[in-house]
Order: C-alpha cells, then structure tokens, then sequence
C-alpha cells in the first residue's frame, strides 16, 4: 500500500458511512490526487500550497513559519482546530469518528513530503477511530461538546458559532432566552421585549444605501445584548445557508417544529382536549421535525383527522409547538409557493456559495454594501442573497386552510395590506392563529415582527 493509498484509507474509515458532501466535493479523498491539492472546502483550501508568500506582518507572517500540513484545512479539520473547532465547522470528517493523533500524523508526514502519489509507508499498525459521538444530520454532523460555551468567563470573547454546528445545551439556552423575550411583551415599557425590539427594524431599518450593513451589525448586536440579559451565556448563531442540506430543506433544523412527551400532556388537558386515544395515535410524532405548518398540520390529519387542523384545535398546536420550541414561527412557509416551489414557480434561485464567491469579488464598496444615496444605491448583498432569503423563508401559503370560526379568515386577509408604521400595533398571539397568504418573512413590512 502506497502513502497515498494509506491515507485514503484512514480518512475513508473514519467517515464510515456518512451522507456529508463536503460542499458538493463529495469524499474529497476519492478525488484524483491533483484536484485534491487544489480543492477548497467552503473556502479553506484542504491542503495547502507547497509555498507561502513571506510577510512581515499578520497571518501571513505566522503561516510562513509553519509546515506545509500545519497551514492545512485537513490536518486543522481533523485536530478540531479552527475554522473546524465548531465555531464556523465541525470537526472532520462530517458524520463520522474523530481520526486519532497517530493517524493525522501519518496524513501530515505525507503533506509534508510533498504528497507523493508513489512510495509505500510504515507499518503502524490496523487503523482504530476513537468513536467520538455525534448528532448524525443529513450532509452535516456536530460533535458534542465544542466550542465550550463557558469561555468567556475566563475573559475570552464570546463567539458567534454556526447555527447547524450548536450542542443540544447550547439550542436550550437559545431557546429560553427567546421565551423570556416573548415574556417580557406583558410589560410594554421594558425596550428588551421581543416587540420593541421587532419594532425597531420595523421603523427604522437601512437598506439600498451604505448604511445596510453597518446598521444592521449595530442592530443584532443591541438584540443580542437583550439575550444575554436572561442568559449570559447565549450568542446569536449565523446561519451558513450554503451548506449541502440547503435549500433541499430551506429552513435550519433548529427552527422547525417539533412535539415533544410535554407538548401531548399541554394538548390532552387543555381546552378543546385531544381524547386519549388520538393523544397515543400522536405519540410517533414526537421529535420530528417540519419546516412548515402545512407540513406538520397534513400529517396531523393524517394521524388524527382533518378536525384536529382548524380551529381552536389548531391553535393549541401551535400554542404547543411554540412552547416546544419558541426559535419556530407559525407564519413562515420556506420554499413554498402556493402549489409548488419558488424555484420553479417565478425562478427565483436559492442563493448559493457561487453567488457569494462573485459577490466578494466585487472592487468597490457601493456594488458590495451599497452607495451613498438612500433607497438608490443598493448593493449586491442587499438584494441577493439578501432579498433572496426574505423571499425563501417567508413563503407563500400553500392551500386556503382557514380557521373554522369566522373571525379570523378576516383577520387573516387583513393582515397583507400594506403595513403602517405609525401607530402600528404590537404583535399578539392572535397574529400567529392567522394564516395570511405571504408568510412573514415574504414581505419587508412584516419580516421583523
């Protein structure tokens, strides 16, 4: 067996098998060994080039004075260093077992040696995974336990990590604090509530000029500042929606709705009750996940009957999905419009890498960010991906499947007029029961409320 034909081997058992396709390269270490050296995962080059630019200063610096496998994605990946510490990525290989330290040093020796094709390696012995757990998802796994979310105790920054890449530990505490956001709209006064804070966007955001970026960084940061108030330990995630699972399933697993063992006891002892018999008959659904009301009321009628989806009945399931998991929103509906998708409806792509790649590339600020006159000067990130995403996470509803009582079908059509900004009144529970024909993220008026 050749070097080569070792690590190829080590990396293949490692992976086992997992789904993950690496950003469309697939299993990277089946490529042809010259597209290997040149391959970059989302950005972060596998192996590095044999030769560094010399620099005074920076990273450049630093990287001059490090081995060609230490400037390599793939060793960083495998060690669980950044950018694959959890923070931006998991730990290599996605979905498989962590490669112990003897076996990376093999991969390195070889990067080290120039990557050569031929040439046999030493007898090291049978390869062994330490067998780390993992949360399995599909093109996508997390390691438990990193990054530590008690850092900055220690006076380190917190870091915002990505949101496919959060511990269960780490999603609750998200989750809670957004309830206690919610809570606090019983005390209108208190500008930490979930409204004053929506209603900030509402009145005041920035888009088609210079100011889109930087105002919305100061905004998300104020609104993090308001989570960190009810737990301190919370950042906000990005979403890297580049990823392979998207736009397949256009929504984050974390902000779908879920049932959980708690959710049937609420929907069996509150008013209208569930009978017994239909609550067991529910019981399988525990822990699925769907990224739509459609979604999960479809299968609801499935399981129970058709009577269960409208009405009161309907607006304790969402009292209970809301409860299960306040990150979900009962009037987004990704990827859907009407009948069939956005894609294939009015072609509005999902924004992808590619997309990004051409974005950066861009020479000047006003294409990037936006230009000096207001409403006139939008830049490219303004309006793909950002225009983009409203429109692929909002959705448009799929089937007119109004409440049963007659007040809220028009409350329903009434919330799609144009929005006033003055006087405009804070949002209610009655709000989420509704079911307009654009989900809330469609539509700029409405997209942060």
């Amino acid at each position: 067996m050749t070097r080569y034909e070792r690590v190829k081997e080590i990396l293949a058992a490692a992976a086992g098998s997992s789904r993950a396709d690496y950003g469309g390269l697939g299993p990277f270490w089946n490529l042809p060994l010259e597209q290997l050296l040149g391959a970059s995962l989302y950005g972060v080059r596998l192996i590095a080039p044999e030769n560094t630019p010399h620099s005074c200063c920076g990273r450049q610096a630093a990287e001059a004075t490090m081995s060609r496998s230490a400037r390599s994605g793939l060793i960083a990946g495998l060690r669980g260093e950044a950018p694959f510490d959890g923070t931006q990525f998991p730990r290599l290989p996605w979905g498989g077992s962590v490669v112990d330290e003897t076996n990376v040093q093999v991969i390195a020796s070889w990067i080290d040696d120039g990557c050569p094709a031929e040439g046999a390696g030493e007898e090291i012995g049978v390869f062994e995974a330490s067998g780390a757990i993992t949360i399995e998802r599909e093109g996508y796994s997390v390691y438990e336990g990193v990054p530590n979310e008690y850092k900055y105790q220690h006076g380190e920054l917190r870091q915002r990590v990505n949101l496919d890449c959060m511990t269960p530990s780490q999603l609750e505490n998200l989750r809670c604090a957004f309830r206690e956001l919610y809570e606090l709209n019983k005390w209108p006064l208190d500008t930490r509530n979930y409204n004053n804070l929506a209603l900030i966007h509402q009145n005041h955001c920035q888009h088609g000029w210079e100011r889109f970026l930087p105002w919305h960084r100061v905004y998300m940061y104020e609104f993090e500042k308001a989570l960190q108030d009810l737990c301190a330990s919370v950042t906000l995630p990005y979403w890297d929606w580049t990823l392979a699972q998207y736009p397949k399933n256009p929504i984050p697993d974390s902000f779908q709705a879920f049932l959980t063992d708690r959710s049937l006891e609420f929907l069996a002892r509150r008013d209208p009750v569930i009978p017994a018999d239909e609550i067991k008959l529910l019981q399988p659904l525990v822990g699925k996940l769907w990224p739509t009301p459609s979604a999960f009321f479809d299968e609801v009628e499935s399981t129970i009957g058709a009577e269960y989806t409208v009405g009161q009945h309907r607006n304790r399931f969402i009292d209970a999905l809301l409860e299960a998991n306040p990150l979900w929103y009962p009037l987004r509906y990704p990827g859907q419009f009407g009948g069939s998708t956005i894609n294939d409806t009015i072609h509005y792509h999902y924004p992808s890498a590619i997309d990004i790649e051409e974005i950066m590339s861009l020479r000047t600020f006003r294409d990037f960010g936006g230009g000096s006159l207001y409403n006139d000067s939008f830049g490219f990130l303004d309006q793909n991906p950002h225009n983009t995403l409203h429109i692929w996470t909002g959705g448009m509803k799929p089937a007119p499947k109004l409440p049963a009582d007659s007040a809220q079908p028009s409350a329903a059509v009434d919330r799609n007029k144009a929005v006033r900004v003055a006087g405009r009144k804070f949002h209610t529970r009655d709000d989420l029961y509704s079911q307009p024909d654009f989900g809330d993220m469609f539509k700029i008026g409405r997209a942060h409320v």
